[in-house]
């Protein structure tokens, strides 16, 4: 099966710095194959007979043992994104400058979600274990913020821009 393994915090405001060479050594290293990294933010194309569940734990063991610290990760097959990119979630959203569209992959199935308290975000929907949403950038309100908001929100989680999503796809 191939897969997207996308990594919680690394390479981001100066936190836990990994050159994707060494991530995509370590991830054949773990026994993955035909591994190709996307962008320097954690993601990471992949085929594995195991499951999703199983290739969570072993990565983030892995990358414990290697960097000495919980490093999350969230595992989605190809076949699960392709489902994403067809629903076009953000299709009916007028993109300026200041536009952000997000996808947060939760480990769990999202349960109940509050409506964000900062202005210029806003949640579209979910779909089994992602959550949809749309940030306006301003002076009031960054990436980082809202990122705090879904994880107290849903629990482990991690964001990546649609435009990460749709590059991760293309490699695919």
């Amino acid at each position: 099966m191939r897969y997207a393994a996308f990594i919680r915090g690394i390479n981001v405001g100066g936190n836990v710095l990994i050159k994707m060479a060494d991530l995509a050594k370590l991830f054949e290293k773990g026994g993955l194959k035909n591994v190709k990294t996307i962008l320097a933010s954690g993601n990471v194309i992949f085929d594995s007979a195991k499951s999703a569940t199983a290739l969570e734990k072993l990565l983030e063991t892995t990358l414990q043992k290697k960097y000495k610290r919980n490093i999350f990760v969230l595992v989605r097959t190809i076949p699960e994104l392709k489902e994403i990119a067809k629903l076009d979630p953000f299709k009916k959203i007028k993109v300026t400058k200041n536009t952000r569209l997000y996808v947060t992959f939760c480990r769990e199935k999202p349960t109940r979600i509050k409506p964000a308290k900062h202005p210029g975000f806003q949640i579209l929907g979910t779909k089994d274990r992602e959550i949809f949403s749309v940030l306006e950038l301003s002076d009031k309100v960054k990436t980082p913020d809202v990122m705090k908001i879904m994880g107290k929100e849903v629990g482990i989680t991690t964001m990546r821009n649609w435009n990460t999503i749709l590059k991760v796809l293309k490699a695919a």
